[in-house]
């Protein structure tokens, strides 16, 4: 089951990360791909050469790399137009809002069709109540993560979900 950690600029730019990450993935006998390393926006690196280089030998290691909240802190349309993600996700401010806020709306669907320009996974984050889901899939939202789909559990709760799920 593949899954993503958070990490800052400054853990990701840390000398020798993408080794390291592989080195623990081969010991745990797991192949990269399972493992998705999110680039928080709470921390911005100030060299961008250096998070561009760490990204890349991230990527180059197998492991997928997404911009997390896009659209607040430093996860800017700077900074994903600058370095190379394999996916972004949708702050939960603007996905919270969807419903009461037009601006919302247009806000997300912008960033669906420069999600698709790029060639990028999109995720909607802060999904909390199931009404949310069928206005951001017709925003073209078809990934999502919030209270409304999931909420955090244990790990023999998670696989007894999976397995409901199918």
């Amino acid at each position: 089951i593949p899954i993503a950690v958070n990490a800052s600029a400054q853990t990701i730019c840390t000398p020798h990360f993408a080794d390291s990450m592989a080195a623990r993935m081969r010991q745990a006998d797991l192949p990269t791909r399972l493992l998705k390393i999110e680039l928080t926006e709470d921390v911005p690196e100030p060299d961008e050469l250096l998070l561009s280089d760490s990204l890349t030998a991230i990527s180059n290691k197998g492991f997928k790399v997404s911009l997390d909240d896009f659209g607040s802190g430093a996860a800017t349309f700077k900074l994903l137009a600058n370095l190379s993600f394999d996916e972004m996700k949708i702050d939960g401010s603007f996905v919270r809002g969807v419903e009461q806020h037009a601006s919302s709306r247009k806000v997300i669907a912008g960033i669906v069709n420069w999600a698709g320009l790029l060639n990028l996974n999109l995720v909607a984050e802060g999904i909390e109540d199931e009404s949310t889901i069928p206005l951001l899939h017709r925003l073209g939202c078809r990934v999502g993560q919030g209270y409304a789909l999931a909420r955090p559990m244990e790990i023999d709760a998670f696989l007894g979900f999976v397995i409901e799920q199918g």
